[in-house]
């Protein structure tokens, strides 16, 4: 005969097991919970235009050799741009989103560079947003005291005719509208290499072939200078 005493234990016993079973249960639970929100957090991550990582290579679209696209645009300064008004100066366009980290760390270079230029007349250097509007790219350049001239822009209309991925995207052009450089992501370019493609092109005369720019020529790598 089972006494009161054994039933109580036994009754206790149980419990303690049953309690143990369910708390790791849910601490189980817990777990999965946590890794379920971290991989959908990831997954809308880099389904937004403000992630970088795209799955395309670097610096896919326009090469060194290729010429401007036929495009236009007002920039945020009132001044109409178009690749008929740009014959005739040295380049530099920007392809940014400000809420992309790498655009982030490249864009004082580039602002910096249109500081060293501004009043040289033939010397154009703008930048212009991948997705993303007016509101946005001003609150951000008044936020870092900015100069640059820009073309907010909500579409990629404009940057699908340079490039189909990633960002940034920096594209310098020579007086006859020929792309000499190319830089993205993964070879952001410093003021200083700016600098130099930018001072190179204005020492070379208007009848220079490609063979005989510094950078590499038609097929320059993606790693520029």
């Amino acid at each position: 005969m089972i006494t009161v005493l054994k039933k109580a234990r036994i009754r206790a016993f149980f419990n303690t097991v049953f309690n143990t079973v369910m708390q790791k249960r849910l601490f189980t639970m817990d777990i999965n919970a946590i890794f379920s929100r971290f991989f959908i957090s990831v997954s809308i991550c880099l389904t937004t235009t403000a992630c970088i990582t795209e799955n395309e290579p670097a610096n896919t679209g326009l090469a060194v050799g290729d010429p401007l696209p036929q495009f236009n645009l007002t920039l945020d300064d009132g001044n109409y741009v178009s690749t008929t008004s740009l014959r005739g100066k040295t380049v530099v366009i920007e392809f940014f989103n400000t809420s992309c980290g790498d655009c982030r760390d490249g864009l004082p270079a580039i602002n910096r560079l249109y500081a060293e230029y501004k009043d040289h007349p033939d010397i154009f250097i703008f930048a212009v947003s991948r997705e993303e509007d007016t509101v946005s790219v001003e609150n951000y350049w008044t936020e870092h005291n900015f100069s640059l001239p820009y073309s907010a822009q909500s579409d990629r209309l404009i940057y699908n005719l340079f490039a189909s991925s990633g960002i940034p995207r920096t594209f310098i052009a020579d007086a006859s509208g020929r792309i000499v450089a190319t830089f993205g992501d993964s070879d952001i370019p410093d003021f200083h290499t700016l600098k130099s493609v930018v001072d190179s092109l204005t020492r070379l005369s208007s009848d220079s072939d490609p063979g005989q720019y510094p950078y590499g020529g038609t097929m320059m790598p993606a790693s520029g200078l």
